[in-house]
Parts: structure tokens; sequence; C-alpha cells
């Protein structure tokens, strides 16, 4: 089976990651050449974007920033099916106020949602700026995330030699 798993200008190149694809019995994976390593929080979270990726049958920087930052937490990966339809292809705004959610998971849906089109709640935006998401210990992450969904601002850059520090 040939499994072509093309992302424009980056790719998750981790162990784990291949050691995924691997398991389960793929036999090629084809990248682009311009790659970005994303870091995945544990191997939860990197079981978790695959397999809803490969559900939901779309391998774009909205799906993957989506799945990706919706992995993070333990509480929003269980509760996926109330914040995304995957019948529709659509998020779920209406997930937003489930009794499971706490103040770091809906963090985790703010900054998903906004990447996946640019949601934010009416009377609320506020509470989708950086200075309200990035307060907590999941920003390492988000930056991940955000990498996924602008790859092509996102890029691993080499510092510019400088002229005068040539002889």
């Amino acid at each position: 089976m040939l499994y072509k798993w093309v992302m424009p200008a980056f790719v998750c190149v981790l162990y784990e990651t291949l050691m995924y694809f691997l398991a389960k019995g793929v036999c090629n994976i084809i990248v682009c050449s311009h790659m970005v390593k994303i870091q995945f929080r544990n191997k939860a979270h990197i079981d978790f974007v695959f397999e809803n990726l490969e559900k939901c049958r779309h391998n774009d920087c909205y799906h993957q920033a989506f799945f990706y930052v919706m992995g993070i937490s333990e509480e929003t990966r269980m509760n996926i099916g109330k914040m995304f339809d995957f019948k529709n292809d659509c998020i779920v705004p209406e997930g937003m106020y489930g009794g499971w959610q706490t103040s770091g998971t809906v963090k985790v849906c703010h900054l998903a949602f906004n990447l996946w089109n640019g949601f934010t709640e009416e009377g609320k935006e506020n509470l989708f700026t950086p200075d309200e998401l990035f307060c907590c210990g999941y920003a390492p992450y988000f930056m991940e995330g955000i990498k996924l969904r602008y790859p092509e601002y996102c890029r691993d850059l080499t510092p510019p030699k400088r002229k005068d520090m040539e002889r």
C-alpha cells in the first residue's frame, strides 16, 4: 500500500511518527523537501493527530493544525466528537460550553478554532488574543500548531551571513 503523506513545505520528522506509520502497515511515505520539525507532547498526542487526519480524510494545513492543537490535552482528545463534526467536516463551537471544559482546554479549543477558520466568539474576541491564549503551559505546543497552519511563513531559518564578518 502506498500512502502519500504530502505536506506543503513541512513534515513531522520524529522517530515516533515514522514508527506509527510503520506499525499501521504503511510502506512508503512521500514528503516534500522543505521540512520543519514538529514536537508532540506525548505518544497519545501523536496517535490522536494521525488517527483523526485519517478519519476525516483530509490532510491540509487546516486539519493538521486543528487536530494537532486539539490533541495537546487529554480532555480535548476525549471530547473531539463534541468539538468537530466529522460528517460535515466542520468545527462545533457549541462544544465550548461542555461541562468538561477547563480554563486550559478552553484555550486549546479557542486556538484550534481560530486556526481552523479565524473563528472568534462574538463579544468575546478578547479571549482569542495571544495575551489570553499563550499564558499557559500549552504555549510551546501552540507555537507548533501555528507552524502547521502557516508553514509558508513559519519555516526554520538559518541566520543570514554578515558580510562585515568576512575577511
